[in-house]
């Protein structure tokens, strides 16, 4: 691991997990899409999550292959460039089911390197 730069975007990386899931707890599926300030501020930690990841060495990349880094970056480029397609299903099924691994594969990498 790059010492420092990629500690700091594996810490951005958590902490906009947590911002989302701190946010998004004791709602359901419908009170998120109709809360449109909490659509947009969770989009924006998504696109975080999808910045840091895009600027982590190739080194911790390829040391940690179990993580769909790509499928990361390309939420990312869509939330970013294609701001128009955003399926608000999809983004809800990523903080439900995708975030809580990732958090703990994050956790994992920065504890044991």
């Amino acid at each position: 691991m790059r010492e420092g730069q990629d500690k700091v975007l594996l810490t951005d990386i958590l902490s906009a997990i947590e911002w989302i899931k701190n946010h998004t707890k004791g709602i359901n599926e419908e009170e998120f899409k109709k809360n449109d300030v909490l659509v947009y501020a969770v989009i924006k930690n998504m696109e975080i999550i999808g910045e840091a990841s895009s600027s982590l060495s190739e080194y911790t990349i390829n040391k940690n292959q179990q993580i769909e880094w790509q499928k990361i970056k390309d939420m990312r480029n869509v939330l970013v460039h294609a701001y128009s397609k955003i399926n608000l299903e999809t983004l809800w099924d990523t903080i439900i089911n995708d975030l809580p691994r990732l958090k703990d594969q994050i956790r994992h990498i920065k504890k044991n390197e």
